[in-house]
């Protein structure tokens, strides 16, 4: 996914979608799992990461995470890249956007 925002207000809120297919042995329970969004300008951080925990059905996850991008924020490509981690497993993703 790319996503092309165009700041014309104090800051622009952008939302990052992830999906995953999630499962433990137990398929009854319940799986506990941990978000990581970090975003990248020019392979430096630019943002405090998001972080949160999560308690999710087994299945597909569909997870939603907006941030504010900043009206100053530098033109050009941004990375947004998403870890999900629960158990002993873990998969990632990047998606781009750009601010012009």
């Amino acid at each position: 996914m790319h996503l092309s925002l165009n700041l014309l207000s104090k800051t622009h809120h952008a939302s990052i979608n992830s999906f995953a297919n999630i499962y433990n042995s137990d398929p009854e329970a319940k799986v506990n799992v941990k978000e990581k969004r970090v975003v990248t300008y020019n392979g430096q951080q630019m943002f405090k990461p998001l972080e949160r925990e999560v308690e999710r059905d087994q299945g597909l996850l569909t997870s939603t995470a907006k941030m504010n991008i900043p009206k100053d924020a530098q033109k050009g490509e941004y990375e947004v890249t998403t870890t999900l981690t629960y158990g002993d497993k873990s998969v990632a993703s990047v998606t781009m956007f750009t601010v012009s």
